[in-house]
């Protein structure tokens, strides 16, 4: 959310540097060739920060700040409603899936399947509960 304040603030002030420029030196149109004088681009520059008007200075961080959050909700407003999707079809399912008729009528090989240790960590437990029993 900062980097977008950032962002949105960076865009407002180059926008408004371009715009004194242009109306300090509207003969200019083709920069790389403009000769200018420190003094003309130092009165050119100053004018940026003549917006010391604190109730706009206040209203555009407020903007700014309002904009970068709607973007940051926005974004977690989509994945919240994917997220909500998936798992509503998800636990529809469940009930059917694992119903004890369901789960009952499994062979004994596929209840190992799903629910049964691998033949590492059976004997990983094995080998830890040796050691466990020599201690």
């Amino acid at each position: 959310m900062a980097r977008n304040i950032q962002r949105a603030q960076n865009n407002r002030k180059r926008k408004r540097t371009e715009q004194i420029l242009d109306s300090h030196f509207p003969h200019h149109s083709n920069w790389s060739s403009a000769s200018l004088t420190k003094e003309t681009l130092l009165s050119a520059l100053s004018a940026v920060d003549d917006d010391a008007d604190m109730a706009k200075h206040a209203a555009v961080s407020a903007i700014d700040t309002m904009e970068a959050y709607y973007k940051v909700a926005l974004e977690k407003f989509i994945d919240d409603v994917s997220v909500l999707a998936i798992e509503n079809c998800v636990m529809k399912q469940l009930p059917a899936i694992l119903s004890p008729n369901a789960i009952f009528d499994l062979s004994e090989t596929t209840v190992t399947k799903l629910a049964g240790e691998s033949e590492e960590s059976t004997a990983k437990r094995g080998n830890l509960q040796n050691k466990l029993n020599t201690l």
